[in-house]
């Protein structure tokens, strides 16, 4: 432990800041994972959307079209700040 202004600090190897999990070495490897989790769950709902016998034949342009502004805004968001992105998770998230 250390001390800062007179108060024991414990090291934290990962954190939570601002919605983005850092760890210690600085990489995204926790957020990445989370959002692929995350991205799962919408996945499902646009797929029970686009499941509806009522689209009928509007059904693919309507899944692309609640995938791109659905899924791609839950992967990416704030995806700008991922400094040190490994290229494991970069190509998880291309798979999702």
């Amino acid at each position: 432990m250390k001390k800062f202004n007179g108060m024991n600090m414990k090291k934290a190897n990962e954190y939570k800041y601002l919605g983005e999990y850092v760890n210690e070495n600085g990489t995204e490897t926790t957020t990445v994972e989370k959002r692929i989790s995350e991205a799962a769950g919408v996945d499902n709902e646009i797929l029970a959307v686009v499941s509806s016998n009522e689209l009928q034949n509007r059904r693919i342009p309507i899944g692309i079209s609640l995938a791109t502004a659905c899924l791609d805004s839950k992967l990416l968001y704030n995806a700008e700040t991922w400094t040190k992105i490994r290229t494991s998770n970069n190509k998880k998230l291309k798979t999702v």
